[in-house]
Formats: structure tokens, C-alpha cells, sequence
């Protein structure tokens, strides 16, 4: 008997979500050989702090959640994680992990991370799929220039990074830089603009990087290849990283992100829905002692 288009989209549509289900629920059994030699996890207080000094065999985060290091783990933006306790967005910790040597890649730091969280955190999670709103990440202009602030570049730090051979120069030139400009907010430092920089970057990339902006998961439709340098000023609106200050109270002058965008890259965002896989914590404890 004939199926029907639809009986065959169903299983298409969700093929994906089985990859991610492995890949969360099994990525650090893959690897179950593969863990960091030495691995520290303090309680951290006072003042927010930012940075920390990295290589690619270590891991290094001098100030964050529980929820933080799951979203870098998994690879997923904060809106694509529920359960869990209270803590896990509170609670501040130390990490500073070495691996054995440098692993391939991000993909093969997080595959570390997920492992070190189930040891030390407990942490229990599955995934799931949510119907939402996302973006496609689209060229603006009919004719197919791209904007000013976008250009075509001569580094691939993909390829560089996965390289496993990357030296602290090659990580520096292909480190994503935030350049904020401060303004007063009434007493208080406060964002007035947000300058993103990176180098060396396909645009899936920067598709990934905006989503902690707009709360969406952003796909590259674009259609473009190879590699871009490129500038964005733009009005901050989503988290800020660790050590920031927030956006400012009334909201920044600066340009809105969508103005940004076409203006600066010739790019836009048109709103889509879709499926998105959501990390779904089951269990989180408390870190055990060093």
C-alpha cells in the first residue's frame, strides 16, 4: 500500500532528535576512556569575575553555574534547559580540568565536561523536543552584496581549532572578542553598545553566536560559504557574559540587533518555527569535594 507523504516526514523530522538523544545521553560513554587527569571544583563568592587562563588541553572557568557549564556541555542556549534545582543558576563554582592531552575540538572538550558533570554534579539529563519560534539567518539585500563589516577571510579557525596543534597565537587570533562601549546608568556602569568581533568564522557561527541575543535557536540559510571576518555594534539585549554589566535602565540608544545586522552585514532574521531539542535535567547534586 501507497504511505502517504506525511507518514514519511514524521520520521525524517525527527531524525535529528535521536542524534541529539544519543549524543547527550551517550557522547561521554563514547568516550569513557577519555577524562580529565586533573580536575578541581571549588565554591566561589565575592565579586563576579570573567576569564581565566586557558590552553587546549585545559578547561578553565573562573566563575559560573552549574547551568552554565550544561549549556557549554550540551552546546545549547539557556532557554533550551529546564528542571533541576534552584542552585543550579546560583550557586557559584571554580572549575579548572586538564585533560590528558588536547582534544579534538570543541566538540571534544564538551564530550570531557558532560563526563566531568555526571562525576562530580550527579547530573542526570534527557532530551526532549519543544515546538518553538526560531530565525533563519537570511542575506538582506536582493542583489547579494553583504554589508561593509563583512568580509571575506583568509583563516579558518574551525579548522584550526579542531587541528588539535593550535598554539596560544592561533587561539588569540581566533578568539571571539566582545568590545562593550560603558556608559553611566544613573550611578552605576552600564552597556551603552555591544561590538562583537570574530575572525576566521563560517556563519553558522555567528548564527550561533546570536542566539544568547535573541533567545532563539538561529539556523544559517544563507547559502554562503567559506569563511568571514566581521564587526557588529548592536544594542545588548540578552545574557551578558560573566563580569559584564547589564544592559543599561532605560534601555541603550545603541543599534537595535536587527538594524545591525542589515546595515553592518547586509544579513536579517525571519521568524520560523520548528523543532528544538531541550536538555531536560532529572538529577543535580551539589559537587563532591576535591
Amino acid at each position: 500500500m501507497r504511505k502517504s507523504a506525511h507518514t514519511w516526514r514524521l520520521p525524517i523530522r525527527f531524525l535529528w532528535l535521536a542524534i541529539v538523544v544519543v549524543c547527550a545521553r551517550t557522547g561521554a560513554n563514547a568516550q569513557s576512556t577519555d577524562v580529565f587527569e586533573v580536575a578541581s571544583i571549588k565554591p566561589r563568592t565575592g565579586e563576579r569575575a570573567a576569564g581565566g587562563p586557558t590552553s587546549p588541553d585545559r578547561f578553565v572557568r573562573g566563575d559560573t553555574t552549574l547551568r552554565d557549564l550544561i549549556r557549554f556541555a550540551f552546546n545549547v542556549q539557556d532557554f533550551q534547559i529546564e528542571g533541576g534545582p534552584a542552585w543550579i543558576a546560583s550557586s557559584r563554582f571554580e572549575v579548572n580540568a586538564k585533560a590528558p592531552s588536547a582534544p579534538s575540538g570543541p566538540d571534544g572538550m564538551r564530550a570531557l565536561v558532560r563526563r566531568l558533570l555526571e562525576d562530580r554534579f550527579t547530573l542526570r539529563t534527557h532530551v526532549e523536543s519543544r515546538e518553538m519560534a526560531t530565525y533563519d539567518l537570511l542575506v538582506s539585500r536582493g542583489d547579494g552584496r553583504l554589508g561593509e563589516k563583512l568580509r571575506r577571510s583568509t583563516l579558518d579557525c574551525e579548522a584550526i581549532v579542531a587541528s588539535g596543534t593550535a598554539t596560544a597565537d592561533d587561539l588569540a587570533r581566533c578568539d571571539l572578542r566582545f568590545r562593550p562601549k560603558m556608559v553611566d546608568g544613573g550611578g552605576r556602569p552600564s552597556i551603552q553598545s555591544m561590538t562583537l568581533i570574530v575572525q576566521g568564522v563560517r556563519l553558522a557561527r555567528l548564527a550561533t553566536l546570536l542566539q544568547n541575543e535573541v533567545e532563539r535557536i538561529v539556523t544559517d540559510k544563507t547559502g554562503l560559504d567559506g569563511t568571514f571576518d566581521l564587526e557588529l555594534e548592536f544594542a545588548p539585549q540578552g545574557r551578558r557574559p560573566v563580569g559584564l554589566p547589564g544592559p543599561p535602565s532605560p534601555p541603550s540608544d545603541g543599534p537595535p540587533l536587527a538594524t545591525a545586522l542589515q546595515e553592518q552585514l547586509g544579513l536579517k532574521l525571519e521568524s520560523v518555527r520548528g523543532p528544538v531539542p531541550v536538555i531536560i535535567i532529572e538529577r543535580a547534586e551539589l559537587p563532591t569535594p576535591d
